[in-house]
């Protein structure tokens, strides 16, 4: 058997570097145990958002703090009410958090830009997408395309790493992007319910 292996490892090698076969690998990340993880996201918090006077725990922030500690290949899905604080996860905490712990660089945009960012997208490995949902579908020579698809298509094909917000539910992401993408988002991110009422004043 180990000789087996050693000979499919050998022709995937060829592979790569003669036909551009890509191997499929989701790096995993941990900040370290979950008290290190709660105080990352709140130092991160009161240095984005400088109208907080008090901060607080809510139990999507400690889900985030126990992703923070493996990540385990995934990214993140945040779907739920507004006003909880999603884009600020997605979009500011997250990226900070990356580059200060990993010296990785995610690549923000929002669910509107999309379909003209994605050329761009091709050659980043980590991609925060904000306000999934509010983006219309494209036309590409006459046959209408919803630009999220392709996103979820890209990062299973080229394993990218993705950190998405919506105030979708997940019977309204299937109605709109189909159970395959729904299956992608189940697959590449962790899910995190955001519920309650809008901590906005």
């Amino acid at each position: 058997m180990q000789g087996l292996i050693k000979d499919i490892a050998e022709s995937f090698k060829v592979l790569n570097e003669n036909y551009g076969m890509n191997v499929r690998e989701f790096p995993s990340f941990s900040f370290g145990n979950i008290e290190n993880c709660r105080e990352i996201i709140k130092a991160a918090f009161l240095e984005i958002d400088k109208t907080i006077t008090e901060f607080k725990f809510t139990p999507e922030l400690e889900e985030l703090a126990d992703w923070m500690t493996d990540t385990k290949g995934k990214g993140l899905f945040l779907t739920g009410s507004v006003g909880r604080g999603k884009t600020n996860v997605v979009t500011y905490v997250i990226p900070l958090i990356f580059f200060h712990f990993q010296r990785k660089v995610v690549k923000t945009v929002t669910a509107e830009e999309l379909a003209n960012r994605l050329p761009e997208l091709k050659s980043k490995k980590f991609i925060a997408l904000d306000e999934l949902g509010v983006e219309s579908l494209k036309n590409n020579f006459g046959e209408k395309y919803e630009p999220v698809n392709v996103l979820f298509n890209l990062a299973e094909t080229e394993s990218k790493i993705l950190f998405v917000s919506t105030n979708l539910d997940g019977s309204q992401v299937l109605e709109r992007y189909g159970i395959r993408t729904l299956d992608r988002i189940k697959r590449l991110c962790r899910i995190i319910k955001f519920s309650g009422e809008s901590l906005r004043k």
